[in-house]
Order: structure tokens, then C-alpha cells, then sequence
């Protein structure tokens, strides 16, 4: 039995989340019946995780057992042939041991949540960048984003309520605020703001939440501090989840793994 690591890119619009189910269209779903047709056999995609309705990712990773050895690049061109005009692509593939699991040995996921208030937004990025009219008091720092979310706490008041979990603890290991300026196909910049989250595992909806959170205190508040005086002990304000076209997918890292083909 031979195991192959696939990174893949995909665009979460039209599709019912990432994990394959019966009745709706979903990024694993669709790439089986593309493995499917490349290769005339039922495979099973193992995926580093699962993300909802409409997040897109920008690295993620499945991997699959066969019971032979191939040409990585020649599969490669065909499933992109077939995947890419679905909103799907795959980035990479390379044969990893046996003991390699796409799910169990993640170390951690980074996700990206990128947004703006640049109205000359492209109409290229609408379904993958945020747009709020607002305009923001302020802008949380790196620093001040960490003192308020790193390290493991209960984020019950921070996801769905309902989620099925045994516990709503989880550790975030690192939290950033980047500004930089998009250039478009057209010639100009768009200036498009992110928090880049690092974490383990996420609960349902979990990273929404935060962002939801971060960019109500942006748009009413003068500064974090009154964020940082109610995180964790109720929901501070009422504010909206962050919308899903915003949230991709960045990284996935491994442990104790020196040759994988990304990190």
C-alpha cells in the first residue's frame, strides 16, 4: 500500500462545506469523483479537517492509499484539468509513509480572515474578501491580539452554541493583524486587512466569532481594552459573526515530518 499527500486550493462559494455528503455539493465530494474518473477506482479522501459552507482554503491537505505507484506530475495535470474550472486546484502531490495521516498528525491550522473598506475592491476578490463600509477607531496591534487570545481558554462564548464537543478548550497560538496593499489585474492597489489565526483546532464557527468580535470592537470602540476587560467572562456586546466569504484556509503543519512537500 502506497499513501500520497495531496495539497489542494479550493474556492469554498457553491459548495456545502468541504466534508463529502450524499445530498450536496462539496469540495471532497467532487474531488473523489474527479480521482474517480482519473484513475477508475473509488478512492477515499482523508482531509486535514473540515471547513463550513463557503470558507475557501488556500492550502489545504487530503491523502489517499493505493496499491501502486505513479507519476505525480502526469495525475496532477489531469485532476487540475478536470478540478480547476470547479473552483478547485491541486497544488502538490508526494508519497509520504504509511504512518503519515492527513487528520491525526496535524500539528496546527492557520486561517486567514481577510476584509476591507476600500470600495475600489475588484469584483474579482467579492467572494473572497469582506467588504465593510465602516470605517474603524482603531487598529489592534499583533501584540495586543495575543495578550487578549493566546494561549488555551474556553471559547464557548466564542462559537455556535450547540456544537457537538466534549470541550470547548483551545489553545491559539498565535494571533496577527497585517495591512497590505492588493494589486489588482486592472493596475491599481486595494488596501485589504487580515488576522491570521493559529491554533490547534477550532470549534464550530470559532474563528468567525473572534473576527465577528475584533471588528465590532474595531467600528464602535475607541481601543481593545474594553475587549480585553470582558473576553472570556460573557459575550461583551452583540455583535455579527463575521461573514463566511472572508475566511480561507492558509496552513496546515505536521509534526516530526522533514520531508513533506509543504510545511
Amino acid at each position: 500500500m502506497f499513501r500520497y499527500f495531496f495539497k489542494c486550493a479550493y474556492q469554498g462559494t457553491g459548495y456545502k462545506g468541504s466534508q463529502k455528503q450524499c445530498a450536496h455539493k462539496t469540495i471532497y465530494g467532487t474531488i473523489e469523483t474527479e480521482l474517480k474518473n482519473v484513475f477508475k477506482l473509488n478512492l477515499r479522501c482523508i482531509p486535514c479537517g473540515r471547513t463550513d459552507t463557503g470558507v475557501h482554503a488556500d492550502t489545504s491537505i487530503f491523502h489517499c492509499d493505493f496499491q501502486f505507484q505513479f507519476n505525480e506530475r502526469v495525475i496532477l495535470t489531469s485532476l487540475n484539468k478536470r478540478l480547476i474550472p470547479q473552483g478547485i486546484m491541486i497544488r502538490d502531490i508526494y508519497q509520504v509513509t504509511n504512518g503519515m495521516h492527513a487528520l491525526s498528525d496535524v500539528c496546527y491550522r492557520e486561517y486567514t480572515y481577510y476584509f476591507t473598506n476600500d470600495s475600489c475592491i475588484p469584483s474579482t476578490l467579492l467572494n473572497t474578501i469582506t467588504y465593510l463600509p465602516e470605517s474603524f477607531n482603531f487598529f489592534p496591534t499583533s501584540k495586543e491580539l495575543n495578550q487578549c487570545f493566546m494561549g488555551t481558554h474556553n471559547f464557548f462564548a466564542l462559537s455556535n452554541f450547540g456544537a457537538d464537543t466534549e470541550s470547548y478548550c483551545r489553545t491559539i497560538l498565535n494571533v496577527d493583524f497585517k495591512c497590505v496593499t492588493f494589486p489588482s489585474i486592472r493596475g491599481d492597489g486595494v488596501v485589504v486587512y487580515a488576522f491570521v489565526i493559529t491554533g490547534h483546532s477550532f470549534l464550530y464557527k470559532m474563528v468567525r466569532h473572534m473576527v465577528g468580535l475584533l471588528l465590532h470592537s474595531m467600528i464602535y470602540f475607541t481601543n481593545i481594552s474594553r475587549l480585553n476587560d470582558h473576553f472570556m467572562i460573557n459575550r461583551p456586546c452583540s455583535y455579527a459573526i463575521a461573514p463566511v466569504y472572508g475566511l480561507h484556509l492558509t496552513d496546515v503543519c505536521y509534526k516530526n515530518y522533514k520531508n513533506q512537500g509543504g510545511k
